[in-house]
């Protein structure tokens, strides 16, 4: 029985892009390499990079690619600020945007068709995954595909609700639903519960979460001398990793993952978290038990491995794996 082998279509392998899923797909990249799956990537933006946890493509758009982003730095620049923003409220879909798409779809989306084509046809993949690729980008590819090739093509959203074309889209410059047809894939993943059913508003025939998690070899306890403590915003599955006392605002589905007072601490409103703050500085022992209770139920229900073994079961694929 050879291992299940899944083809990635990431937005960028490269950290150095800072976009925030990129640390993300790199964990579970490597928890799916664990789980013993063969995963190859392919990179939407700049070059792929190797790793021991996979192999590689190459992007057959990176001169198109960085020669936008170059674009639209620039008249950023010229507006002073960073990014090219738009309202981050159901914003219209302007005409530069509807320009941008015709000659994404004119230029880019055949030359990915064909790079995945090829890919699909010497890799023979079990599944094509598409992590956080602007969806409309690929329009009639994920089609193309199953018909081609008889395999489910999965879009993985990390970024919702931000990503949700009411509250604008991405600031790398693409609103990822506008003129895209979520039915085209068989499975969109999300890394929000509380987005699945816009998911489905949108088009999806079929909508599930898979939220983030943390690798316990990258996010552990350090011994070293503390000389200060501070709150963070970093992802709580981290924090518990890493083995941080937590003080969270309230959050939908939080006591699912953790049990509050016990792993973590919820507060309502800034005093509260003062108070908080300072009991737990004045208790540095209570402190380090409760961040090592946290660490403990990551290691049992939160880490990669986890979430790579529920991708590969909504795949149909974990009783492929070599025992």
């Amino acid at each position: 029985m050879r291992a299940p082998r899944i083809l990635a279509v990431a937005s960028a392998v490269d950290l150095d892009f800072r976009y925030g899923c990129t640390p993300a797909w790199w964990q579970l990249w490597k928890g799916l390499y664990e789980a013993g799956a063969d995963l190859v990537v392919t990179p939407y933006r700049g070059r792929p990079v190797e790793s021991p946890w996979w192999r590689t493509a190459p992007n057959p758009t990176y001169r198109e690619a960085e020669s936008y982003a170059a674009l639209r730095g620039g008249l950023a620049r010229l507006k002073g600020d960073r990014y090219l923003r738009r309202v981050e409220e159901s914003p219209d879909d302007s005409a530069f945007d509807r320009l941008t798409r015709e000659t994404i779809w004119r230029v880019v989306t055949p030359r990915w068709k064909r790079h995945l084509d090829r890919l699909v046809a010497s890799e023979r993949p079990d599944a094509v995954l598409v992590f956080t690729v602007p969806m409309a980008h690929f329009r009639g590819i994920p089609t193309y595909l199953r018909e081609r090739h008889g395999l489910p093509v999965v879009f993985y959203d990390g970024d919702v609700p931000m990503s949700l074309p009411e509250f604008g889209g991405m600031d790398t410059g693409f609103n990822y639903y506008h003129g895209a047809d979520p039915s085209e894939y068989d499975l969109v993943l999300s890394n929000s519960e509380g987005g699945l059913g816009r998911l489905l508003e949108l088009g999806a025939r079929r909508a599930e979460a898979v939220l983030w998690g943390a690798d316990p070899e990258f996010f552990r306890p350090v011994q070293v001398e503390k000389e200060s403590d501070v709150s963070s915003t970093c992802r709580p599955f981290e924090l518990a990793a890493a083995g941080a006392a937590i003080v969270s605002n309230p959050h939908a589905g939080l006591e699912r993952w953790f049990e509050p007072e016990r792993e973590l601490v919820v507060v309502d409103d800034a005093d509260a978290a003062l108070e908080t703050y300072r009991a737990l500085l004045d208790d540095p022992g209570e402190a380090e038990a409760m961040g090592a209770r946290a660490r403990e139920r990551v290691l049992d229900e939160h880490t990669y491995a986890h979430r790579a073994r529920q991708v590969l079961r909504l795949l149909e694929l974990e009783a492929a794996v070599p025992v």
